[in-house]
C-alpha cells in the first residue's frame, strides 16, 4: 500500500506526476499539501504530443513554478519519475542523453 507522508510544519508537499500515451495523448498533474494533509493547490495540464519522461518533468516544473508566482517557497517537491530525479537537465528544460 502506498501512502502519503506529510511534511514537517512549515514546509509544504508538492506531489507530482505526468504521462503519455502512444506519443500523443500526454498529461500532467500537481497536488500541494500543508503538513496537515490540507489541499492547498490541485491542476492537471494537457500536453498534447510528448513522451512519458518529458510529462513527468512537465508537470514537475509547473508545480514549481507555480508555487515561486504564488510566494509558497518552504516546499518538498515529490515525485515517482526516475528520470525528474536523477537525470541531467538543460536551462531550456530538456533532458540530456
Amino acid at each position: 500500500m502506498v501512502k502519503w507522508i506529510c511534511p514537517p510544519a512549515p514546509l509544504l508537499k508538492l506531489n507530482t506526476d505526468g504521462s503519455c500515451i502512444e506519443g500523443n495523448y500526454g498529461g500532467g498533474g500537481r497536488v500541494l499539501r500543508d503538513s496537515t494533509g490540507n489541499v492547498l493547490m490541485a491542476l492537471s495540464l494537457p500536453l498534447g504530443t510528448t513522451t512519458s519522461n518529458q510529462a513527468e518533468v512537465s508537470a514537475l516544473l509547473f508545480g514549481l513554478k507555480w508555487c515561486i508566482e504564488n510566494v509558497m517557497n518552504q516546499i518538498v517537491a515529490e515525485t515517482d519519475s526516475l528520470a525528474a530525479k536523477y537525470h541531467k537537465w538543460n536551462m531550456d528544460n530538456t533532458m540530456e542523453d
